[in-house]
């Protein structure tokens, strides 16, 4: 169900398929104010894969912005306009910039 909200498809949602049935812990914020629904803090662990960001959806479209980091591999995950963009070894300034452009803060 989060991968059809995020509307992730193709490989990434493959790839994500993956981890299904495995344990996990995600924790997010959600924050409604009509029409924008965002979940803010956005944090996902399972085994060495940990996944920290943001995702926003209003009448303009998707946003997101994901860090995924696995030992010391790491990923960017951005969504804009809808379309998914992938950041190889992108730091935290990355994702404190995208963060930022999402949810104004």
């Amino acid at each position: 169900m989060l991968l059809d909200l995020l509307g992730v498809t193709g490989s990434l949602r493959w790839t994500l398929e993956i981890l299904e049935g495995r344990p996990f812990a995600m924790s997010a914020a959600l924050v409604r104010r009509p029409p924008r629904i965002e979940l803010d803090g956005m944090r996902f662990e399972s085994g060495n894969i940990e996944a920290r960001g943001a995702f926003a959806q209003d009448g303009d479209g998707r946003a997101g912005a994901f860090l995924v980091t696995t030992g010391v591999l790491s990923a960017g995950l951005s969504i804009e306009g809808g379309e998914l963009h992938v950041t190889s070894s992108p730091g935290e300034g990355w994702l404190a910039r995208r963060l930022d452009a999402i949810t104004g803060r």
